[in-house]
């Protein structure tokens, strides 16, 4: 899963709550109806990866933006 991240979904996941795996999903989906639609794609597509992995994987990445 780790490699399966692209480089704009870790930069968009930065610019939220890193500090849990919970807290991000909970960041990220408190303001999807205010993301412009060129981004909700990246946004749903991070919120499955989030959904499908476990604390412990999460705790594994390397969240630093690229930016």
């Amino acid at each position: 899963m780790i490699d399966q991240l692209t480089v704009e979904e870790i930069d968009f996941m930065c610019v939220f709550d890193i500090s849990s795996r919970d807290n991000l999903i909970t960041s990220i989906t408190s303001v999807m109806e205010f993301i412009e639609d060129d981004m909700t794609e990246i946004a749903d597509n991070v919120l499955k990866k989030l959904s499908s992995m476990d604390d412990a994987e999460f705790n594994g990445l390397e969240l630093y933006p690229t930016y």
